[in-house]
């Protein structure tokens, strides 16, 4: 096991980067797919294995707040069973080849605890994300940490130079096909602190998740192992319900749902050049009215972006209804950044 938790102290400042672009594209995307290789558990290539994390999660002051597991048996990528056991959420989601399915009402799995079961079983973006990106490869140095980083951008032509961290963004040994950190949402930092070997993968066994400064969450892989096969491992009871599509719904019907919604900050270095304008969010929100998915659209400059997505993350809806079922929705989210001073 290698510690790799010295780029935990240098989180914050990747953000402040404003680098140039780099032009090589096919080079940004033959490393994404290098790394992606040499670290998902849930190849085809992969045997069955047996997976166990330890999990603690913090408050919004960072003080511990509830602890829980998350298991995993994987079989192929049409065969596997996870299990989420918190005393905020608890539930079993399967998938076979008939597809997805989960326990019924327990809606989609936390934002952070989700993140951390990515982590270890695939850290990496998948193609079709890759596909739908303008991926930027900027070799960055924090510290005395020299750093591949690649950001998933998306061309908006008021943002020549985008501080990495504004889309996804992983952040990988330059030497080695090895993840240290993924960024994305503005502020929400997932930190690799060390990895094994598992069947020639590189896994991480300790990671930590912040939001900003403030530790969120962290777990430990306390097991992860070959597994035999057996078929009723992944037989479906009638506990489970289907997946069902997200629903889309218009902007206004979700303005209409919310139960906590501040403003955001006006960030000084916009007042200062008098930039406003609107803040454009592609968003997912879940059965229990969080935001669990936020995909920047359009801004007019990178700081009112910022603002925008740190506080967009934090409001919270009624639980979506629609046919008198809970449902979990996607929708267009915008915020308005106006200069009083015009």
């Amino acid at each position: 096991m290698n510690s790799i938790g010295k780029i935990s102290a240098l989180v914050a400042l990747l953000f402040l980067s404003t680098s140039g672009r780099a032009d090589d594209k096919v080079a940004a995307i033959a490393r994404l797919q290098s790394v992606e290789a040499a670290t998902s558990l849930d190849s085809a290539a992969v045997k069955p294995w047996h997976l166990k994390l330890s999990v603690q999660l913090f408050d919004a002051k960072g003080a511990p707040s509830e602890q829980g597991e998350i298991e995993e048996w994987w079989e192929g990528p049409q065969q596997s069973l996870i299990s989420y056991t918190f005393p905020s959420y608890t539930g079993k989601l399967l998938q076979t080849a008939d597809g997805s399915f989960r326990m019924q009402a327990i809606g989609i799995p936390p934002m952070m605890i989700a993140k951390l079961l990515n982590q270890v079983v695939h850290p990496m973006p998948h193609a079709a994300d890759v596909a739908d990106s303008e991926p930027v490869l900027r070799k960055q140095t924090v510290g005395q940490l020299a750093l591949d980083c690649v950001m998933l951008s998306q061309p908006i032509k008021d943002i020549p130079v985008e501080p990495l961290g504004l889309y996804p963004t992983y952040c990988l040994d330059p030497a080695k096909d090895v993840l240290l950190a993924t960024y994305d949402m503005g502020t929400v930092a997932t930190v690799q602190f060390s990895v094994g070997l598992f069947q020639k993968i590189t896994v991480a066994t300790s990671i930590g998740i912040n939001v900003g400064p403030t530790k969120v969450a962290e777990a430990k892989v306390v097991a992860l192992g070959a597994m035999p096969p057996d078929p009723q491992r992944f037989a479906k009871s009638d506990v489970f319900e289907p997946v069902e599509k997200i629903a889309t719904v218009p902007a206004d019907w979700l303005n209409d749902q919310g139960l906590v919604k501040f403003p955001p900050v006006y960030p000084a270095e916009a007042k200062s050049k008098h930039e406003d304008g609107p803040v454009i969010f592609h968003a997912i929100v879940g059965q229990d009215g969080h935001v669990r998915l936020l995909q920047l659209k359009s801004a007019t400059e990178a700081s009112l972006a910022l603002s925008a997505m740190y506080t967009v993350r934090q409001w919270t809806y009624k639980p979506p209804i629609l046919n008198g079922k809970n449902v979990d929705v996607e929708s267009t989210i915008r915020v308005n950044f106006q200069y009083r001073g015009k």
